[in-house]
């Protein structure tokens, strides 16, 4: 097809047909939140969470038992890894779906969490529905990746919610991809748009 055929000849340009896999970053038309994702969540959220980490190639858990340095195994609400070469990328995710601002308390608690697991993850994000000022300068300055929703996730919205979290996800994996990975990105989704 003609679609094909530019795909080709972006590569081509780029001296890199052969040496790079692109990456699908688009979410997919029709999103299942809930379905695939094992062991399922108690929670909405999480499923939804989740699921985006599963499609964007993560081997998933919710509510997963992470070993901790000192204690039990500690709950994490979404832990996801993925083989980086000859190492293991870790993320771990804390949702909270409430209705209230997250405060302060809240992040330092969860950043002492992250910091008593055998494996520090390499990625540390917080899923909310808000958060107070305060509470988002330490959850940056700790290192967390926080995204605001703007809303609770509930029935009815689980599509938009997927979606802002996908591509909040692939804004992060895209953006520390190396340029000439970018670049081809960024002219396969032009491409895509003008074949659509």
């Amino acid at each position: 097809s003609e679609w094909s055929r530019e795909i080709v000849e972006v590569f081509k340009s780029l001296q890199l047909a052969r040496a790079v896999e692109v990456p699908t970053l688009a979410p997919p038309s029709r999103v299942e939140v809930t379905r695939g994702v094992y062991p399922p969540s108690r929670e909405l959220l999480e499923s939804i969470v989740a699921r985006v980490l599963s499609d964007l190639g993560f081997n998933v858990k919710t509510n997963a038992k992470v070993p901790a340095r000192r204690g039990g195994p500690l709950e994490v609400d979404v832990w996801a890894v993925k083989r980086a070469g000859d190492s293991t990328f870790r993320v771990y995710v804390s949702c909270k779906n409430w209705d209230r601002d997250v405060d302060r308390s809240v992040v330092d608690e969860e950043f002492g969490r992250v910091l008593n697991l055998r494996e520090i993850p390499h990625l540390r994000i917080l899923v909310v529905k808000s958060m107070t000022g305060p509470a988002r300068e330490v959850a940056e300055a700790d290192g967390f990746y926080v995204i605001e929703l703007g809303e609770k996730a509930v029935a009815g919205n689980e599509e938009e919610i997927y979606r802002l979290v996908y591509r909040k996800l692939s804004d992060i994996f895209t953006g520390i991809a190396p340029p000439p990975l970018q670049e081809i990105v960024r002219r396969v989704g032009e491409t895509a748009k003008r074949a659509s």
